[in-house]
C-alpha cells in the first residue's frame, strides 16, 4: 500500500493557490500599465515609474499619469505639454482623449489643443524622427 506523502501535497496546493492569486492579480484587460509599450511611426507612448510619456516627436514630449481606461470607451484626462526654444524648455497642461479600442489592441490618444492625434498598437516604435529644434 502506498501512503501519499501530505507534506508535498500541501506545498503544492499552497504554491498552485499563489500562482492562481498572482495570475488573476496581475491580469488587467481594462487598464493601460505603466509596463506596456505603444507605438506608431516613430511616436512611442513609454512607461515612466507610474506615468506615460510620448516621445519620439519633434521638439516636445507630452507626460500623463498611468489611469485604468476600459476597453470601448472615450476619457478626457490632464497631461503636461513639454517643449524646447533652444533657449530653455517650458511646459503647460493639456488635455488628453484617450480611446482604447473594444478588443484593447489600439489606443486613440488625441490633442486637440495642437492638432494631433496618435493611433497607437502595442508595439516598440519601429523608426525614428528626424528633427531639427531650434
Amino acid at each position: 500500500m502506498v501512503v501519499p506523502n501530505t507534506c508535498n501535497m500541501k506545498k503544492l496546493a499552497s504554491i498552485t493557490s499563489l500562482l492562481i492569486v498572482l495570475f488573476i492579480g496581475c491580469k488587467s484587460d481594462d487598464k493601460i500599465t505603466p509596463t506596456e509599450q505603444w507605438s506608431e511611426g516613430c511616436i512611442s507612448m513609454v512607461p515612466d515609474g507610474d506615468n506615460y510619456k510620448i516621445v519620439g516627436g519633434c521638439c516636445y514630449e507630452i507626460v500623463f499619469r498611468a489611469v485604468k481606461f476600459p476597453a470601448g470607451e472615450k476619457r478626457s484626462i490632464t497631461a503636461v505639454y513639454f517643449t524646447g526654444t533652444g533657449a530653455k524648455m517650458i511646459n503647460y497642461p493639456i488635455k488628453l482623449l484617450i480611446e482604447k479600442s473594444a478588443d484593447g489592441s489600439k489606443l486613440k490618444v488625441s490633442n486637440p489643443a495642437h492638432s494631433q492625434e496618435f493611433n497607437f498598437t502595442r508595439v516598440k516604435a519601429a523608426l525614428a524622427c528626424f528633427c531639427v529644434c531650434d
